[in-house]
């Protein structure tokens, strides 16, 4: 068995830990290598030192942006980290810069970015690590060659690189990723404790239980799928993680389903009471439909620029039909509702109904009474923003 590396983390971490990254080396900014043939208006773009792979050393693409130099003093940051079929997004940078942000975005699997072959495929590097194989397909493999081992260390050396211009508050550097990349940041989360927010869209742990296509690969595994769960899926760092989150969302994602995310949500929150959850019906699964909630941007600013609070729920009850829950930071305007289903079956083609709750504003109490047949259910209110909370997902018959 591959002998597994102890790095003596500090605290919020626990010491006695297991880590298989080599951590304390990560801390410190790559060596970059500039790549001006592949530079979009406005953006860096550059190639950094990482991990080697099967002996031979890597290299990783990046877009950095920074916005305008203002008498405001050091700005905040963000690392984007992108999800299956995706890339380091120039536009996803560019959101992030004009809303005030340092931002970094790489791409995990050697890819440079530009245009899709016929066959879907983006050019591989002269320097790049290994691609992703499936769900932990390449499990079989050396533990420091497979594709999860290098996409943490990438992602955490994207982060000691932002952190290393004079220009980025390295107090108020956050992360969100999509799809994957949600996988990541969820795993991050708990094994990186210098980042100020955190955001998964979509991805999340407990990929064992999602009784998909997750499932499948981890039964496929055999008797090392505990192993991997143990290495590779979220579920075993989030009790690690200290800094607030956002949960985001679809209501019929079509590879995470709300039983799993909220289940996410509930153990990050345990430990970090600013953490929210956001589940928006109607949106897609993909990488711009996954930047696209304004409720990301709200909770990044209110954790590192002073902005107004995003609505966030506490203390779930259920007493027989009656719920309840206690919301923070929702005023007049907000509208409350409760989100039900009342038969069982695939989470993508679940047929959820809704009804209005009442949201007491004097008390921030959201109180409903579900219908008789509900089988799962969870509130959700939204304010006079538009933003959006939710608790998590809660079945009738269970806690």
């Amino acid at each position: 068995m591959e002998e597994e590396v102890r790095v003596d983390l500090g605290e919020p971490i626990a010491a006695e830990f297991v880590f298989p990254w080599e951590l304390s080396s990560l801390r410190d900014p790559p060596i970059i290598h500039p790549a001006p043939d592949l530079e979009e208006e406005g953006l860096t773009a550059l190639f950094y030192d990482s991990v080697a792979w099967k002996g031979k050393p890597t290299k990783v693409f990046a877009y950095i942006g920074l916005p305008k130099k203002t008498d405001a003093g050091k700005v905040p940051g963000v690392v984007l980290v992108h999800g299956g079929g995706g890339t380091a997004f120039a536009e996803w940078v560019r959101v992030w810069v004009q809303r005030g942000y340092a931002a970094i975005a790489m791409d995990l699997e050697g890819h440079i970015p530009v245009s899709k072959d016929k066959q879907g495929l983006r050019p591989a590097h002269p320097w790049s690590g290994p691609e992703r194989q499936g769900i932990f397909a390449d499990f079989r493999e050396s533990l420091r060659d497979q594709w999860m081992y290098h996409a943490v260390a990438d992602v955490l050396l994207a982060h000691s690189l932002l952190r290393s211009f004079a220009e980025v508050d390295v107090q108020r550097i956050g992360i969100t990723g999509i799809s994957w990349g949600g996988i990541l940041t969820s795993l991050i989360s708990g094994i990186d404790p210098r980042f100020a927010f955190a955001i998964p869209v979509y991805g999340c742990g407990y990929l064992f239980d999602a009784g998909n296509q997750y499932t499948a690969a981890f039964t496929a595994m055999g008797d090392e799928q505990d192993k991997i769960r143990k290495l590779w899926d979220p579920s075993a760092y989030l009790s690690k993680a200290r800094m607030p989150m956002l949960w985001v969302n679809g209501l019929n994602d079509t590879h995470f389903p709300l039983t799993i995310f909220g289940g996410s949500y509930e153990v990050s929150k345990g430990h970090q009471p600013s953490t929210t959850l956001s589940v928006i019906p109607g949106l897609k699964h993909g990488h711009q439909p996954g930047w696209m909630p304004e409720e990301i941007y709200a909770f990044a600013d209110s954790m590192v620029k002073g902005g107004p609070k995003l609505p966030r729920f506490d203390g779930q009850t259920r007493d027989g039909r009656n719920v309840s829950a206690k919301v923070h930071h929702a005023g007049e305007g907000s509208n409350a509702e409760l989100y039900y289903l009342t038969e069982t079956c695939d989470w993508p083609t679940a047929s959820w109904k809704n009804q209005k709750a009442i949201f007491e504003t004097s008390s921030g109490q959201v109180r409903a009474l579900i219908p008789n047949e509900t089988k799962y259910y969870f509130l959700r209110l939204t304010d006079d923003r538009g933003l959006c909370a939710c608790t998590a997902l809660k079945q009738v018959g269970g806690q």
